[in-house]
């Protein structure tokens, strides 16, 4: 899916809304200990425990700080980005990588441009202010999703394959995570890949992909053992595609922690088949699951003078599933989470990991500088130690 980074500006003043939805009501100040009046209410899921993490996507902002954006807090105040999620409950960011995502006379692509320096930058400041980093490969220049995985330039004269491909991801792995770990960063999890439906890096089929998870894993094993391997995959609507994914990795002995999916109810059918595909995944092979990508629009105006995906790939009907409004993008992310959490418990080692990554999603962030309830959100829990926690990812509305 196109993203574009385009925002003009934005207001950082409700960032702990969602993260503290279990208590009830939508607050936008975190030391509230009890529920306050808010335009946006949700109501309490059941059962959640107190492993509540609260995260965001941070990918474009050193962008948007060089293009003069500015974040502020519920009183209107300027405010370090990092320093503001802390102080509102926030504990994870999640950051892409992409390997070169410049032309060769140095314009970048966009989205941020973030290449692992770039990352790296992002992710020092957010240890700095108390926040763990979930690194997210995309083993291409740009965008990786089911519509493309293109291989990176640097890789072009190997590409499709599988062998090399595998042996240079370990090693980029390798060195990418050994220069975050020296740099004292907080890395909780490590995707290998963005949304490797049918491909990664350039390789199709499962023989090839397999050594390319492997590598990967393998490289992340080595740098940081503490810290989740993730595999990503979308269209859990499609019968059959998890527990095929699922078996697959499994046949091909590949090491790796979570089974992350994306969950946009735009495409991807409803909660309750995301619930049972999940569990299903979990249970049978005793894996973490997460929703690694998710989003409702809470407006349906137009940002940044850029196309939007929704309403123009979207049909009528699948419009209708919550209203385009805050309160309809709080339900969503609200019935994603309940979905993860119906999940259940399993006998074996499986915990519940919820995650998310919005894509055309606009939350407690908003484009107009003014404070909006709940924009550029996208709920992600990540289950951590046998619990269920919810957190909050933002991406920019108008790709």
């Amino acid at each position: 899916m196109r993203r574009n980074p385009a925002l003009t500006r934005i207001m950082a003043s409700g960032v702990a809304a969602i993260m503290l939805c279990a208590g009830g009501t939508f607050t936008v100040n975190a030391a509230e200990e009890e529920p306050v009046k808010a335009d946006v209410s949700v109501k309490a899921i059941q059962g959640l425990s107190d492993d509540f993490i609260g995260g965001m996507d941070v990918s474009s902002m050193l962008s948007l700080e060089e293009s003069g954006v500015t974040f502020k807090n519920a009183n209107g105040e300027v405010e370090d980005l990092f320093t503001l999620l802390k102080e509102s409950g926030v504990n994870y960011v999640r950051l892409r990588v992409w390997n070169d995502p410049f032309t060769a006379d140095g314009q970048g692509y966009g989205g941020g441009n973030v290449n692992a320096d770039r990352a790296l930058t992002m992710a020092k400041r957010a240890t700095a202010a108390g926040l763990k980093v979930l690194v997210d490969f995309h083993y291409s220049d740009f965008w990786a999703d089911p519509s493309k995985q293109q291989v990176p330039k640097a890789w072009k004269s190997f590409e499709g394959d599988a062998d090399k491909t595998a042996d240079t991801v370990y090693d980029y792995t390798k060195q990418t995570l050994t220069t975050f770990k020296q740099a004292g960063v907080d890395v909780g999890m490590v995707q290998v890949g963005n949304e490797t439906t049918a491909k990664i890096a350039g390789i199709s089929g499962w023989d090839g992909m397999s050594k390319v998870f492997s590598a990967g894993s393998k490289a992340i094993r080595e740098v940081l053992p503490e810290a989740k391997v993730v595999i990503h995959f979308t269209n859990p609507e499609k019968a059959g595609t998890y527990a095929t994914y699922a078996k697959q990795l499994s046949n091909h002995n590949v090491d790796y922690d979570v089974f992350a999916s994306s969950y946009y109810p735009f495409w991807h059918g409803t909660t309750e088949n995301l619930t049972s595909v999940l569990k299903n995944v979990a249970s049978t092979y005793k894996k973490d699951v997460m929703v690694a990508e998710t989003s409702w629009a809470y407006t349906l105006d137009d940002g940044d003078d850029d196309s939007n995906t929704v309403p123009s790939k979207v049909t009528a009907d699948n419009l209708k599933k919550y209203d385009i409004s805050p309160q309809g993008q709080a339900d969503e992310i609200r019935a994603v989470a309940e979905a993860v959490n119906n999940i259940g418990d399993n006998d074996g080692d499986g915990d519940k990991t919820n995650g998310a990554n919005g894509d055309k999603i606009t939350g407690v962030l908003s484009n107009t500088g003014s404070a909006v309830t709940a924009v550029g959100l996208a709920v992600v829990v990540l289950g951590v130690a046998g619990g269920v926690s919810l957190a909050l990812r933002r991406r920019i509305r108008s790709q």
